[in-house]
């Protein structure tokens, strides 16, 4: 009897999970992990020892230690299921930070992009939780041979259902906000035209799409190229939905702190596949930025904003200059 009835709790336990699967989802800029070498074909020569930020093995561990405490704290002490990360120089540092630090056994998706700095953008997955189908990188065509980082697509598949995630890491206002508008533009444009594809073949398609695009919600690479729209209630076939939106209107809120504002650059965009009932659901209310109090300088002049590596070319020893962003993701039978 009494095996009967836990066969029967097993049972009730299996079907809870096969009908009700989440995903917790994360994206962060982790600024700057580079390996301590110089690499001849891209600028990283100030990430070695005897140059400018004296980066060492001891300070990339540090780094390595300080990323970990941070992802491995998310989703209640269990670490992300999915997780994109920005500015990392290759996969080997991606490979060192998961065997060595993470708690998970992460399968790692990424590429050397042609982003002058050699940084890149990764997709990591808990293949143990979710299975990936396929991926690819997708290059950014600038003009004058200017380069960037590519987008990385992952296609993950769940009982013959797919969920496509999208890793951006967009170009920087480097050089003036106006002046390089149009590169992020082309960006979106790029990323655009690859949504449209995939709805193109199934209208109800259930895209994420996670990065520091280096705009906020209401520019116009966002709002109006990528279509990512702030309300959820009122889109039009092919809109998406900026899920931060609400981080960028609440006050004193945001994924990245300049000149003492908070502003919103990293984001969570989802498609309207992902607002239906069917399949994979975006949790309603489940994006926002994950924030614990050590994640902050507290003192001196930047007290307040995100505790980062380096300031002003000094090292602090910090986390990162950005927060990370995380949605819930339900699959349903």
């Amino acid at each position: 009897m009494l095996n009967r009835i836990l066969l029967i709790s097993l049972l009730a336990v299996v079907s809870i999970w096969s009908a009700d699967r989440q995903f917790f989802t994360t994206f962060w800029n982790v600024e700057n992990l580079f390996d301590t070498v110089d690499d001849p074909q891209t600028r990283d020569e100030d990430f070695t020892p005897t140059e400018s930020y004296e980066w060492t093995t001891i300070r990339l561990q540090t780094k390595y230690q300080m990323l970990a405490q941070v992802i491995n704290q998310m989703n209640e002490d269990r670490g992300p299921d999915i997780l994109g990360l920005a500015e990392v120089e290759h996969r080997g540092l991606t490979e060192a930070l998961v065997r060595g630090h993470l708690r998970r056994n992460y399968k790692v998706i990424q590429q050397d992009s042609p982003d002058e700095r050699g940084i890149d953008c990764a997709l990591l997955y808990d293949p143990e939780v979710i299975q990936l189908k396929r991926y690819q990188f997708i290059p950014i065509p600038l003009p004058n041979n200017d380069k960037t980082r590519e987008i990385v697509e992952g296609e993950f598949d769940v009982d013959g259902n797919s969920l496509f995630v999208f890793i951006n890491h967009w170009p920087s206002r480097w050089g003036g906000t106006a002046e390089t508008d149009p590169k992020r533009r082309l960006a979106a444009a790029t990323l655009r035209e690859r949504i449209d594809l995939i709805l193109k073949t199934n209208p109800a398609a259930d895209i994420l799409i996670m990065g520091d695009l280096n705009d906020y919600p209401d520019n116009g690479s966002v709002l109006e190229v990528l279509a990512a729209k702030p309300t959820p209630n009122a889109l039009i076939p092919g809109e998406l939905y900026n899920s931060t939106w609400p981080i960028f209107e609440a006050q004193g809120q945001g994924t990245y702190m300049y000149r003492g504002e908070w502003n919103v650059i990293d984001h969570v965009i989802v498609s309207q596949g992902l607002l239906d009932k069917e399949h994979f659901v975006w949790m309603p209310g489940s994006t926002d930025r994950f924030l614990q109090p050590y994640q902050l300088q507290r003192s001196g002049k930047y007290a307040g904003y995100p505790f980062r590596m380096y300031a002003g070319g000094k090292y602090l020893g910090g986390y990162s200059d950005h927060l990370p962003v995380f949605c819930k993701i339900r699959y349903n039978d």
